[in-house]
């Protein structure tokens, strides 16, 4: 973790790698949480409410709100059920654009060219480094770029960036992140066809 080089910040880095050798867990191997890192009633709720504070009533929202607070889980299935339940509580009259993949097999020359998967089966796959089949975006929200797509413009895997504008084919974004002289540039994120490494997935999905 990158932490301020503060007291608190040291005493919680070193908590962290105490965890991590084993040193923190009692006899039966229990981590206790410190009190202040707890939510109150240990809901999704809660741990929406105390991260994004009054998300529902801001008619907009500064980019350093979205800088300075991020919710990392461990499960690829509870980032997209967290996703879901913050984007609900998001803009509470702005309008949620479900935004659809296009899942196709990528067939050789010899093979048949009747699609051999039914399209449901495909939109179920789920592999590193792709996106949901159905993603759902509201305008204002935040989005991690997943890879580079165009470094020297500031568009690098891990960048945040804030959705201006919605078409088909197309995102129209704010950069909020990294190099200073790419904040607040607008940029395009086209529509582009990602194909798995066979060790990821056997079925050469596109």
């Amino acid at each position: 973790m990158r932490l301020d080089r503060i007291p608190d910040s040291n005493r919680h880095a070193a908590w962290l790698l105490n965890i991590g050798a084993g040193i923190n867990p009692d006899n039966e191997g229990v981590v206790e949480i410190p009190e202040a890192m707890c939510c109150p009633d240990h809901t999704l709720e809660s741990l929406i409410a105390s991260t994004y504070p009054d998300i529902s009533q801001m008619n907009k929202i500064e980019d350093q709100y979205f800088l300075d607070r991020t919710i990392l889980s461990a499960k690829n299935d509870d980032v997209d059920k967290i996703n879901d339940a913050i984007l609900d509580q998001f803009y509470l009259d702005c309008e949620k654009h479900i935004m659809l993949n296009a899942d196709s097999v990528n067939l050789d020359d010899n093979a048949l060219q009747n699609q051999p998967y039914p399209i449901e089966f495909l939109n179920s796959l789920k592999a590193s480094g792709l996106p949901l089949s159905k993603l759902a975006l509201k305008a204002g929200c935040p989005l991690m770029l997943p890879r580079n797509l165009e470094p020297s413009k500031g568009l690098c895997n891990g960048s945040q960036l804030v959705l201006t504008g919605i078409r088909q084919h197309v995102l129209k974004c704010k950069i909020i992140t990294g190099d200073a002289c790419f904040a607040g540039d607008i940029v395009l994120i086209p529509s582009i066809t990602l194909e798995p490494s066979a060790e990821t997935l056997s079925i050469p999905l596109k």
